[in-house]
Protein backbone atom coordinates (compact mmCIF):
# COMPACT_ATOMS: atom_id res chain seq x y z
CA UNK A 1 0.00 0.00 0.00
CA UNK A 2 1.18 3.33 -1.05
CA UNK A 3 0.88 6.27 1.40
CA UNK A 4 0.28 9.38 0.49
CA UNK A 5 3.17 12.43 1.40
CA UNK A 6 2.42 14.32 4.13
CA UNK A 7 1.17 18.13 3.64
CA UNK A 8 3.68 20.89 4.90
CA UNK A 9 1.75 22.91 7.64
CA UNK A 10 2.07 25.97 10.20
CA UNK A 11 1.43 26.25 13.28
CA UNK A 12 0.61 29.97 14.85
CA UNK A 13 0.46 29.91 18.47
CA UNK A 14 0.12 32.98 20.67
CA UNK A 15 3.09 31.63 22.95
CA UNK A 16 6.60 30.33 21.94
CA UNK A 17 6.14 26.92 21.95
CA UNK A 18 6.75 24.48 25.26
CA UNK A 19 10.42 22.57 25.55
CA UNK A 20 8.33 19.32 24.27
CA UNK A 21 6.67 20.95 20.97
CA UNK A 22 10.36 22.43 20.46
CA UNK A 23 11.62 18.61 19.91
CA UNK A 24 8.79 17.34 18.03
CA UNK A 25 9.33 20.42 15.93
CA UNK A 26 13.33 19.59 15.95
CA UNK A 27 12.40 15.87 15.16
CA UNK A 28 14.28 14.83 11.27
CA UNK A 29 10.37 13.69 10.16
CA UNK A 30 8.65 16.92 11.17
CA UNK A 31 11.77 19.61 10.72
CA UNK A 32 10.57 19.46 6.42
CA UNK A 33 6.93 20.02 7.04
CA UNK A 34 5.97 21.75 10.43
CA UNK A 35 6.57 25.75 10.38
CA UNK A 36 5.88 27.30 13.55
CA UNK A 37 5.00 31.04 13.74
CA UNK A 38 4.38 33.05 16.56
CA UNK A 39 1.23 35.59 16.33
CA UNK A 40 -2.69 35.25 16.37
CA UNK A 41 -5.72 34.36 14.07
CA UNK A 42 -6.67 37.46 15.12
CA UNK A 43 -4.00 39.49 13.44
CA UNK A 44 -4.34 40.02 9.39
CA UNK A 45 -0.82 40.65 9.29
CA UNK A 46 0.22 37.26 11.20
CA UNK A 47 -2.61 35.25 8.69
CA UNK A 48 -0.68 36.81 5.41
CA UNK A 49 2.70 35.54 7.47
CA UNK A 50 1.29 32.08 7.56
CA UNK A 51 -0.15 32.46 3.81
CA UNK A 52 -3.59 31.26 5.42
CA UNK A 53 -5.17 31.65 2.66
CA UNK A 54 -3.15 29.33 0.78
CA UNK A 55 -4.13 26.48 2.74
CA UNK A 56 -5.94 23.47 1.72
CA UNK A 57 -7.78 23.46 5.38
CA UNK A 58 -7.74 25.48 8.51
CA UNK A 59 -7.67 24.37 11.76
CA UNK A 60 -8.82 26.45 15.15
CA UNK A 61 -8.41 25.12 18.22
CA UNK A 62 -9.12 27.22 21.72
CA UNK A 63 -8.92 27.01 25.15
CA UNK A 64 -12.50 26.89 26.15
CA UNK A 65 -11.33 28.67 30.12
CA UNK A 66 -8.96 30.87 28.16
CA UNK A 67 -11.04 31.99 25.21
CA UNK A 68 -8.22 34.34 23.82
CA UNK A 69 -5.89 31.72 22.94
CA UNK A 70 -6.41 30.47 19.78
CA UNK A 71 -4.33 28.05 17.80
CA UNK A 72 -4.09 27.69 14.37
CA UNK A 73 -2.84 24.71 12.20
CA UNK A 74 -3.19 25.18 8.34
CA UNK A 75 -2.25 22.70 5.23
CA UNK A 76 -0.05 24.45 2.74
CA UNK A 77 -0.90 24.10 -0.80
CA UNK A 78 2.28 22.71 -2.80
Amino acid sequence: MMHAEAQPFALLSPSFPSPQLQLLLLHPINARKVQFFVGTVKSSSDLRRVRASDALAVFIFADSDIPEVLHFVYLRVL
